[in-house]
This record gives C-alpha cells, structure tokens and sequence, in this order.
C-alpha cells in the first residue's frame, strides 16, 4: 500500500502511515466526521494532538513543519497550543484516500488560523497535498507568501 503520511524529526517514533494505517489508530484521536469540528470541509481525520501523542516528540518547544511535494509547498509553525489542540489531518473521503483533486493524500487545517492570534498562523498554515510531518527545533522550511501580491497569486493558482 502507498504511504499517505510520514511524521519524522524530533520524535521519539517516527511513522510512515497507508490508508489502512490511519484508518486503524486509536479511535479518541480519529475524527470520523470532520464537519462537526470545521463546517466547510468533509471527510475523516486524526487530531493534531493525537498523532503528537503517538510519535511524541523529543523537545518541549518545537516547530511543525507540514511538506506538500505534490507541490513543493511547506508550512512551518510554532506548536502553538490552539494548533494542536484544534488541527485536524484529513486522510480519507467516503471510506477511500482523500483524492489530490480534495487536497490529498492528507490535508492540514486549522479550524481558525485568525484565533491563534499569531503572524504565523494565517489561512496559508492549512496544507493541501500534506504528504510529511516535520517535527523541529526551529522554524522548518517554509514556502508560504511573504506579502499580499504573492498570497492572491498562490490562492489564483488553487493551491
């Protein structure tokens, strides 16, 4: 089977994950029906917090990086409390992979990205194409837009 997410860096339990992986982890960290926690999106899920728990990372201050190749995007962040407890790693659709027309293979959202109330979390932190998880101790790779010409032109382009 293809592996839809790899989570590595600083964990004490690096996964690489198929379909039937994710399908499998613990129920108390599945989101059957993501649309009762984000209204605008559908599928199933995992939490944030959930997969940190399972591959636990090693340092208390760290910064996630969320790698799309599918195209080349990256987003790194603070592991900013609201993130975590709120974020959502959609991987499914009707029973089957999340299809890359949806986003897939997984999708990175934050509920809210305005709540978290810092520069680092903006609508451009969600993550279609999500194929890695990057656990660090600074600031990963991070290809998101630097100014509003550059953001209107990423959006133009549906990424």
């Amino acid at each position: 089977m293809t592996t839809l997410l790899t989570i590595d860096g600083l964990v004490a339990s690096p996964q690489a994950w198929t379909l039937q992986d994710l399908q499998s982890l613990p129920q108390e960290i599945q989101a059957p029906n993501v649309t009762e926690k984000i209204p605008d999106r559908k599928g199933a899920g995992l939490t944030l917090q959930g997969i940190l728990d399972l591959v636990q990372p090693t340092i208390g201050d760290f910064w996630i990086t969320f790698h799309a190749s599918h195209d080349d995007f990256a987003s790194s962040i603070p592991a900013d409390p609201t993130v975590i407890e709120t974020g959502i790693v959609i991987y499914a659709l009707d029973g089957a992979a999340l299809p890359v027309e949806k986003g897939g293979p997984t999708r990175f959202v934050i509920p809210n990205p305005a709540a978290c109330q810092t520069e680092e979390l903006d609508e451009c932190a969600n993550v279609k194409f999500l194929d890695r998880i990057e656990i660090t101790s600074e600031r990963g790779r991070d290809t998101r837009p630097t100014n509003d010409e550059e953001h209107a032109a990423l959006h133009d382009d549906d990424h």
